[in-house]
C-alpha cells in the first residue's frame, strides 16, 4: 500500500469515527427524553434493591413511584436537569473533535475513552438517585427530599461530572501503540 493511500485511508476512518460520535451525540439530544425513561426504569430497580421497598417505574414517563407504606407514596420525575444525558452528549461530542482534529491517538481509543466515562456518568448519575430515594426511605419525604436532593444531590453530581471526565482523560492518556512500534517490534 502506498504512503498516499494509506494517508487518505487513514484520514477516512478519523472522519467516519468523528461523524459516528457526533450522530451519537445528535441522537442523544433528540432521544432525551426516551434516555430519561432508561434511566428511570434502571433506577426503579436499583431502588427498590436498595431500599427494600418497592418501586416502580413508568414505562411511558421519567418517573419512579417509591411505595414507602400501604398508603405512603412517593413520586419523582427525572427532568432534563436530573438526567447524565447531556453530560454524555458532551463527552461524545468531545470525542467527536478529538477524532476529528488529532492524530495523536486511535480513533478507536477515543471512542473507548468516551464509552467508558459515558458509562461512569450513567452509573454516578444512578447512585444519586438511589441516594435520593434511599433519604427519603429513611428520614420520610419531606426530610430525605430536602437532603437527598438539595445536599447530597448536588454533592454527587459534582463528583460524577468529576469522575467522569477523569475517566475520559485517563483513559485516553494511556499509551497505544503505533504502526512505528509495531514495525519496531518485528526487527
Amino acid at each position: 500500500m502506498t504512503s498516499a493511500l494509506r494517508t487518505v485511508l487513514h484520514r477516512l476512518t478519523r472522519l467516519t469515527g468523528a461523524l459516528g460520535c457526533a450522530a451519537l451525540a445528535l441522537a442523544l439530544v433528540l432521544g432525551e427524553h426516551r434516555f430519561r425513561v432508561g434511566e428511570a426504569q434502571l433506577a426503579a430497580h436499583v431502588v427498590a434493591a436498595v431500599t427494600g421497598h418497592r418501586a416502580v417505574a413508568n414505562p411511558q414517563a421519567p418517573q419512579v413511584w417509591l411505595f414507602l407504606e400501604p398508603l405512603q407514596v412517593f413520586g419523582g420525575r427525572i427532568t432534563s436537569q436530573c438526567t447524565s444525558v447531556y453530560i454524555v452528549t458532551l463527552l461524545w461530542c468531545g470525542a467527536a473533535a478529538l477524532t476529528a482534529i488529532t492524530r495523536r491517538r486511535p480513533a478507536w481509543a477515543v471512542v473507548a475513552a468516551a464509552a467508558v466515562a459515558s458509562l461512569v456518568a450513567v452509573l454516578g448519575n444512578q447512585l444519586r438517585i438511589c441516594a435520593l430515594y434511599g433519604l427519603v426511605a429513611l428520614a420520610g419525604r419531606d426530610t430525605g427530599y430536602a437532603l437527598g436532593h438539595r445536599y447530597l444531590g448536588t454533592l454527587l453530581s459534582l463528583v460524577t461530572l468529576a469522575a467522569a471526565l477523569a475517566a475520559f482523560l485517563l483513559a485516553l492518556s494511556r499509551p497505544h501503540p503505533t504502526a512505528s512500534d509495531a514495525e519496531a517490534d518485528r526487527t
